[in-house]
């Protein structure tokens, strides 16, 4: 039989898990800073075009976060959260808004 946890014992683990992932994403920020200072300008230049264009391709012809992540730009399951927390969700969710009150202007 499975044992329930208490509202405090659950609260408390919520507690630990939002410390856990405030850690991680600190330490991921850290690491995204620190390769791009790392990153030679040249190479910058032509990844940061890369991803601008696919962007614009997304907002233009449309598609969900995930086409956006993985097919678009080419990563795995892998990509999903570091993106998501990064802005990601928030850019395709903004695309759509904006080709949807395009279309409604439209009629």
């Amino acid at each position: 039989m499975e044992k329930k946890m208490s509202k405090e014992e659950f609260d408390e683990f919520i507690g630990k898990m939002r410390t856990l992932f405030k850690e991680w994403e600190t330490a991921y920020s850290d690491y995204m800073r620190e390769t791009w200072e790392k990153t030679d300008n040249d190479v910058k230049l032509a990844l940061t075009a890369y991803v601008f264009r696919q962007l614009t391709e997304h907002m233009k012809e449309g598609g969900s976060y995930r086409y956006l992540i993985y097919d678009r730009l080419g990563f795995g399951p892998e990509a999903y959260t570091a993106l998501y927390v990064n802005g990601g969700m928030d850019l395709s969710n903004a695309f759509c808004d904006l080709r949807e009150k395009g279309e409604k202007e439209k009629e």
